[in-house]
């Protein structure tokens, strides 16, 4: 299975997308199948057992692996088709409504709201391949969820000491770590390059991309003291993560001294 925003490979057990971390639709739909294929077992085993009481303890152990052996192959088919036709009816909707959803989103990149314009796409689930006239929407909320988790970090570092138990997380190290990975993807994202579909995107929507890749590099030279020179110059896009978060640690400890 893979990632219906990035493409990045998927098991049916990952909540989110470990690159993009996009959520996995169906992580939860999957875990109450399951969950009722458990009891489904359950109950299966012990008729079996009451059945074949009379019978030899090796028939019976045979035809407890028969029926589960089944169980599992029918849970296993039944999870794909509705997992299939739940995709499809979603696409369907999707392009059914496809001008409204692009209304929306199109004001929500004029407002520069990106924090909207990422629960959007969720909540509509807009994330799957196949709705026509859609992917450079889909793609681009990569850049906008990159932009969403740096100004995040950024957030926790501003008052990380009074920070409370749910969020103990996010120290500083931990934040820096986190505005280098999503800065990088970004940087990635805008990287020329003539087989990326991402690049594509970026050629025909520059001014979407700028516009919220400038504010990320404008929350980490607020907020972590990042070297304006640095970032106007283009250096700071030429770096790897590790230079980036070396280049984030000092910046900050100098900022807090």
């Amino acid at each position: 299975m893979k990632c219906d925003f990035c493409g990045a490979n998927l098991t049916i057990d990952d909540e989110v997308c470990p690159y993009c971390h996009t959520p996995n639709t169906h992580y939860v739909k999957h875990r109450e199948d399951m969950h009722r294929y458990e009891q489904d077992y359950q109950s299966t085993k012990t008729e079996v057992y009451e059945t074949a009481g009379k019978t030899s303890k090796k028939a019976t152990q045979i035809a407890v692996l028969a029926v589960l052996g089944l169980l599992f192959l029918g849970s296993i088919v039944m999870n794909n088709s509705i997992w299939t036709i739940e995709r499809a009816l979603l696409v369907q909707k999707a392009q059914k409504n496809l001008s409204t959803h692009v209304e929306n989103l199109d004001k929500y990149i004029a407002n520069e709201d990106w924090k909207s314009y990422a629960a959007y796409i969720d909540v509509n689930e807009l994330y799957y391949s196949g709705i026509n006239g859609f992917d450079d929407y889909r793609y681009f909320q990569r850049m906008v969820t990159d932009y969403n988790y740096i100004y995040d970090a950024c957030m926790h570092l501003v008052d990380h000491e009074n920070i409370d138990n749910e969020y103990m997380y996010y120290t500083p190290d931990r934040c820096m770590e986190e505005i280098a990975d999503n800065l990088k993807d970004m940087y990635d994202f805008v990287k020329a390059d003539e087989y990326s579909t991402y690049y594509e995107v970026y050629q025909n929507h520059s001014d979407w991309c700028d516009t919220v890749l400038t504010q990320a590099e404008e929350l980490v030279q607020a907020y972590v003291g990042v070297d304006p020179q640095v970032i106007e110059s283009g250096e700071i896009r030429t770096m790897s993560k590790t230079r980036l978060i070396v280049l984030l640690e000092g910046s900050y400890r100098q900022n807090e001294s």
